[in-house]
């Protein structure tokens, strides 16, 4: 499993790597780059883009030693990484807590939490990564949610999701309870009633001098949601969108089926539910406030809907739209964020990031909403002054996969940032249906491009001066302030720069 810890800054003298007690030896890192290979094939989470399993190790001459310490450099990367392959099953960290950054501080047991997060399910890693370099579509409740620093897991069915270790198991139940309440809710609920029948024995604990204190008490038979809704929209899409956990309750998924294909008004049922869905119980349970945590409940679920005759569904049209609307939405945040946090070293990772299914619902959009998804990604480029090759090409990349015409792209971003004509120029045959001309005098290359813009380049290609031109370069009006007017084309350049 992969386990993060979120933290306000790196300290300088903490390198980007890997960290343990060891190398990786050979057979290590010849099944890691093989494993890199493969994730480089796959439509993974961007989250996978944080290990440095993506990226070439760079082999340190730092030793092996008995303290925990940089063994493989990763000079492209912004996280720790720690791999219980390199501890040598020794976890003591009590002389080395300034790697990790107050994270266990909070702990009595700080060593028996390092070694149950890297031991957990066979063999883990901790990743420390600062919080700005967490893309926000990341946290649990979405994009407008705003990460606290701790510890976090991947979520069991989202790889680019992180949940908080703290009140791990109380968040699952949450999230599964709200999951189900909002399909019911979709499909024309009038009452549910959700009420968790296990016989629990619970205590309440608390670390106090090593010790853990606390009192028990048994809970049964107790309400766990109780809503009463007014008549809505019968909307199928909707109660299955984003769904994860559903799936895995056989009896909420057969009456969900039921009432989308039916008119079932009433259902009753007792449903097996696992709150640790797969993550590591140890771990969770370290971090659980309660004692004896039972992961294992039986839930009963009692469901009134409304008669279908009763309410309104959404037409055909309307359907559509409210679905690429949301589409949209979810995918331009998703592309932006990649863009914004520039969390990937390579633009081809984040495109990775986006999943091949996205693309495919991308081809949807109305262009309209492909235009608008372009000018997101200028704007966000052209923040620090304008665009790099590397975000010109990941605009280009993303603009072939919106199925836009790559000349009205093109045409668009060169008519405002010299940086995507001299990449094409770079490119040759691109750029060739864009130049009009080019002049070369004293050692500069001038530009002149079908838009009326003018890029001046010394005989380095670095930039020396950028305008508009008119009529056919007699007169340019240059962004340095100058503006020259002459019949003398050359001479025009010149004394622009």
């Amino acid at each position: 499993m992969i386990y993060y810890a979120i933290v306000d800054k790196l300290k300088k003298d903490h390198k980007p790597g890997v960290y343990g007690r060891r190398k990786y030896n050979q057979e290590e890192i010849d099944r890691i780059n093989e494993e890199k290979k493969k994730l480089a094939t796959k439509d993974d989470g961007l989250i996978s883009s944080t290990i440095s399993l993506f990226n070439d190790f760079a082999i340190s001459l730092f030793s092996s030693s008995d303290k925990i310490g940089l063994q493989h450099e990763d000079p492209n990367g912004k996280t720790l990484i720690f791999d219980n392959a390199l501890m040598k099953d020794d976890y003591d960290i009590d002389d080395q807590m300034d790697l990790f950054y107050g994270i266990f501080d909070n702990y009595i047991a700080k060593e028996k939490i390092f070694e149950s997060i890297l031991k957990s399910k066979g063999g883990s890693t901790l990743i420390i990564i600062e919080r700005n370099d967490i893309p926000s579509y990341m946290h649990f409740g979405g994009s407008a949610g705003k990460f606290n620093y701790g510890l976090y897991c991947a979520h069991p069915k989202h790889d680019d999701i992180l949940l908080p270790l703290d009140g791990s198991a109380e968040l699952i139940k949450n999230m599964v309870l709200e999951e189900t309440l909002r399909a019911y809710e979709a499909l024309g609920a009038k009452k549910i009633v959700i009420n968790d029948l296990t016989d629990i024995k619970i205590g309440s604990k608390n670390e106090k001098d090593g010790v853990t204190v606390g009192a028990d008490f048994n809970l049964k038979n107790e309400t766990l949601r109780e809503k009463t809704f007014g008549k809505g929209i019968f909307d199928p899409n909707r109660a299955l969108r984003n769904s994860v956990f559903i799936h895995d309750l056989p009896n909420v998924i057969t009456t969900i089926n039921g009432r989308i294909n039916g008119n079932q008004l009433v259902e009753k049922f007792v449903e097996n539910i696992n709150l640790s869905i797969g993550l590591d119980v140890g771990v969770m349970g370290m971090f659980s406030s309660k004692t004896n945590f039972n992961y294992q409940r039986n839930w009963s679920f009692e469901v009134e809907f409304y008669d279908k005759n009763e309410i309104d569904s959404l037409t055909l049209n309307q359907e559509q739209n409210l679905i690429n609307d949301n589409i949209f939405n979810d995918l331009s945040d998703k592309i932006s964020t990649i863009f914004k946090h520039n969390t990937l070293s390579q633009y081809e990772l984040g495109l990775g990031a986006i999943k091949e299914q996205e693309y495919q619902l991308m081809s949807k959009f109305s262009e309209e909403q492909r235009k608008v998804l372009i000018d997101k990604l200028v704007g966000l480029a052209n923040k620090d002054g304008d665009i790099t090759f590397k975000e010109l090409e990941f605009i280009l990349t993303i603009s072939d996969k919106l199925d836009l015409n790559p000349e009205e792209t093109i045409n668009h971003l060169s008519a405002n940032y010299y940086s995507v004509l001299f990449f094409l120029n770079q490119r040759g045959k691109e750029s060739n249906d864009l130049i009009l001309y080019t002049i070369n005098a004293k050692n500069i290359k001038a530009q002149f491009y079908k838009n009326s813009r003018i890029f001046v380049f010394d005989d380095t290609n670095k930039l020396l001066a950028k305008g508009t031109y008119y009529n056919g370069g007699r007169r340019i009006v240059f962004e340095n302030g100058k503006t020259i007017e002459s019949n003398n084309i050359e001479k025009n350049i010149l004394a622009g720069i």
